[in-house]
């Protein structure tokens, strides 16, 4: 997984902060296991194992999104100060909020039907649903306030150690997907105007 990361964003730190969301992801399986009182067993890891690949999904999409607000500040020479890394990363992830809150809402609506489910394979999918709205609800909570948080405080030891410069200098090992589809279109204007 770490490798697939670290393709996608050229940065082992950004890699690396999108990790930082399975675990909170994998709190709120274990609370629901506990509280519902289901032992391990092979449904149970193949809720466990969708939570984290959820978890994965919605830290690359998180870390992608402050990133964005991140280098439109930095193109625009707005980076000078820790204050313009907050802003940044806030912008970032008040414009994450509500594709969040979305996907939750509907993924949470629906596996409700599945705990309360009655019949032939009930017991089954309970032992898999459980573990993942769980995590799905400590993930949204969590996620949208810890990569937030690490992302600023790595990106401000950077702004102090002179690797990132307001005129639009960013250290070239940390590019983005998102930075190399924005070259593409812009690109596909200019072939279709010319």
């Amino acid at each position: 997984m770490l490798g697939l990361l670290f393709l996608q964003f050229r940065s082992l730190t950004e890699a690396l902060i999108v990790l930082v969301s399975v675990p909170f992801a994998l709190v709120g399986s274990f609370w629901t296991l506990y509280l519902l009182d289901y032992r391990l067993s092979a449904p149970v890891w193949v809720g466990l194992l969708s939570v984290v690949g959820l978890a994965m999904q919605t830290g690359v999409v998180m870390v992608v999104y402050i990133d964005d607000a991140f280098r439109r500040r930095v193109r625009e020479g707005r980076m000078r100060s820790r204050e313009d890394v907050v802003a940044a990363h806030a912008e970032g992830t008040v414009r994450r909020l509500r594709p969040k809150v979305m996907t939750i809402a509907t993924m949470a609506a629906a596996l409700m039907p599945l705990l309360w489910a009655q019949g032939s394979g009930a017991e089954i999918m309970k032992r898999v649903a459980a573990p993942m709205i769980g995590g799905l609800l400590t993930s949204a909570f969590l996620t949208l306030e810890v990569i937030p948080v690490l992302y600023t405080i790595w990106r401000t030891r950077q702004l102090a150690a002179g690797r990132i410069h307001g005129s639009g200098d960013v250290e070239a090992a940390a590019t983005t997907a998102a930075d190399w589809a924005g070259e593409t279109k812009d690109e596909e204007k200019q072939v279709s105007s010319g």
